[in-house]
């Protein structure tokens, strides 16, 4: 595929250390991708919503992820959103999701959740 390009949306954190009163928030999403064109990597551009929120630069060295782990954001804001653009073609990509924090107990957190919208790509005829 060509001119692939999408926005993963709302990468976030809530510590339940520093909100108490939330026993089931503690989350810190971490967000890496790989692309290869058959087996050879492809690197991509990435635009981030806001700078300011989110640090990394979507490798699995250096993912995506809040600045720190209380900063959680409401998922119809665009501050947690990175838009990604690959120049070269691709044949394959992996949006990978981490969870940045050790679960203390209590119930699974419900907010854990990333989203990916606006997938566009140009269709390849096989080369």
């Amino acid at each position: 595929m060509d001119n692939l390009s999408f926005t993963i949306l709302d990468i976030d954190s809530t510590d339940r250390t520093i909100q108490p009163e939330s026993p089931n928030q503690d989350f810190w999403d971490i967000v890496w991708l790989s692309a290869v064109n058959v087996s050879s990597p492809v690197s991509y551009s990435q635009t981030k919503a806001d700078s300011t929120h989110l640090l990394g630069d979507g490798s699995f060295s250096n993912p995506w992820r809040a600045r720190n782990s209380n900063s959680s954001v409401e998922p119809s804001s665009t501050v947690g959103n990175v838009t990604v653009s690959f120049a070269e073609p691709l044949t394959q990509f992996t949006v990978y999701y981490g969870h940045g924090l050790r679960k203390r107990g209590g119930p699974a957190d419900p907010g854990q959740n990333i989203f990916i919208s606006n997938l566009s790509f140009t269709h390849s005829v096989c080369r």
